[in-house]
């Protein structure tokens, strides 16, 4: 989940590199990206979150 990345406030799940262990996740790497790249990656975690949020389990 990648609310409060890069100014992401929904609850939505994107892939972001991320170092991995035995156990699982053990750190996300935390990227600067252009001003274009955050506003593409905002765009993404929106377009997704309104997509998530209509799933029903």
């Amino acid at each position: 989940m990648v609310k409060g990345m890069h100014g992401i406030k929904d609850d939505v799940f994107l892939s972001v590199p991320c170092v991995l262990g035995s156990s699982g996740i053990t750190d996300v790497i935390k990227m600067t990206l252009k001003s274009e790249e955050e506003d593409k990656l905002k765009k993404s975690a929106s377009t997704l979150w309104g997509i998530q949020k209509e799933l029903q389990f």
